[in-house]
């Protein structure tokens, strides 16, 4: 039942300004990722509901006003978008379908005959959300659902059985490192982005090939990229970064810092606590556990020996770290094993989402493991990109290797020391043992195609590899 539809009325009209405006307004489309604008394109042609989900600021509204663009400069009637943040009309109305049936009555259009393109934002807050498209795909309507969510767990779950083959998962990440340098380029330097858009490395025997040509050809640009590198991992890679830096005056990162704490929370309270609110006994003890993990990010861990740290249960400790992934506040490794029982007994690795975000709530620098800690999100992103619930792994046998990327090619294992001089050992341990003939060493300057027997080591400056792949 709609329950206040003066309200509604005026919010769809003031929400969707491009009725009237006949345009979407700049700063609403922000910045154009090229990862995402053609997939996304793509995905509109299909019957299929088109789900982007990612931890909250990271930018889906954005790409979902970048998508209504598109659909206006490719001549789709101005009403045919409809655009609604369904946690802002959640005490409004008791179904998606009631909104739908008054959206045709203030247009006049048959949003079952007709294909009119709905964007409900932050959908996951709407209990039985997952029903009522159902009920709608069933009903054979004609109309296009694209639906955001900050929990791509949540999301996933609330969709397998309803909605199982009728859902495409979309993972929209922070800014990567190359976002990052695009979206601050100066005038002169973007003859750097009109050639790396050419570029299409993976992290494969292929990919590695031009390896070393990508790296003479931002040899110039090391300085200025070493720097925008420094700038990044004390920023992070959340957008709204470049807007604070417009208003802030003299000191944006003290403003963003603050920012950044206030985002935490918001993050901790509506998409960990509100979500799971059922389940979480305990919100202190929440919150406890993600600050914990913000102080030793890349680090091995037991359920037991964090559990005994903050004081709490073990299985309730392991129960919030689930939260805490699903929400894509943290992301945990398991050892690399064929095994399964095997992985289980040994200790995770665990990482924090965000390196400027763990700085401003830890004041912790530490380059080392600053850079893990990003090489991990970028790796994640990647996996992910492939599988919508992609997972990166560790070697441990004394020695340790961060990451194993397995496909169905094959793994490659990728090494981070950001060091001046680092070691190959366990690098090369790891490759016997598997019988591995690449891996890749994540360096701080040290650019070097070293062989080793059969095995190709490649050693990578990390700024390097962030651009490349």
């Amino acid at each position: 039942m709609i329950k206040d539809r003066e309200f509604i009325v005026k919010y769809l009209k003031e929400r969707n300004y491009w009725w009237s405006e006949q345009r979407i307004y700049d700063e609403d489309v922000g910045f154009v990722r090229e990862e995402y604008q053609a997939k996304l394109i793509n995905e509109l042609r299909y019957d299929r509901i088109l789900a982007l989900s990612g931890m909250r600021r990271t930018g889906k509204t954005t790409l979902l006003y970048q998508m209504m663009r598109y659909l206006l400069g490719s001549n789709t009637p101005t009403k045919h978008i409809v655009y609604i943040k369904v946690d802002e009309l959640l005490d409004k109305f008791d179904d998606l379908r009631e909104l739908i049936a008054l959206y045709e009555e203030m247009t006049g259009l048959d949003a079952k005959k007709e294909k009119i393109y709905f964007f409900l934002d932050e959908i996951q807050y709407k209990d039985g959300w997952q029903f009522q498209l159902k009920h709608l795909l069933d009903a054979k309507y004609a109309s296009k659902f694209i639906i955001t969510g900050s929990s791509t767990s949540l999301l996933y779950e609330q969709a397998s059985e309803s909605l199982a083959g009728r859902i495409t998962f979309i993972d929209v990440s922070a800014f990567s490192f190359r976002d990052f340098v695009e979206f601050s380029m100066v005038e002169k330097e973007l003859k750097i982005t009109a050639m790396w858009h050419e570029w299409k490395e993976t992290i494969s025997p292929n990919g590695l090939k031009n390896i070393k040509k990508r790296y003479e050809f931002l040899l110039p640009y090391r300085e200025q990229m070493i720097y925008k590198f420094n700038e990044y991992l004390n920023i992070g890679g959340f957008p709204e970064w470049f807007k604070i830096k417009k208003q802030a005056g003299e000191n944006p990162e003290l403003e963003w810092k603050r920012k950044l704490a206030e985002c935490f929370h918001i993050i901790i309270h509506r998409d960990v606590i509100e979500t799971f609110k059922e389940k979480i006994r305990d919100p202190i003890l929440i919150e406890k556990v993600a600050k914990e993990i913000a102080f030793f990010s890349s680090n091995r861990f037991s359920y037991s020996s964090l559990a005994n740290r903050l004081d709490g249960n073990k299985d309730t400790v392991r129960e919030y770290l689930y939260y805490l992934e699903a929400s894509g506040l943290i992301s945990i490794s398991e050892v690399y094993f064929k095994s399964k029982k095997a992985r289980e007994k040994i200790e995770k690795k665990i990482y924090f989402c965000d390196e400027g975000l763990r700085r401003a709530l830890t004041v912790d620098y530490d380059d080392g493991k600053g850079v893990e800690t990003t090489v991990n999100q970028h790796l994640l992103h990647i996996v992910r990109n492939s599988k919508t619930f992609g997972k990166l792994w560790y070697w441990k046998n004394g020695n340790e290797v961060d990451f194993i990327l397995e496909d169905e090619s094959g793994a490659i294992p990728v090494e981070v020391k950001y060091q001046e001089n680092p070691g190959i050992k366990g690098l090369l341990e790891c490759m016997e043992k598997f019988n591995l003939k690449i891996g890749i060493l994540v360096t701080k300057n040290r650019f070097e195609i070293r062989k080793e027997g059969k095995a190709t080591i490649y050693q990578i400056p990390a700024w390097v590899f962030l651009l490349v792949f």
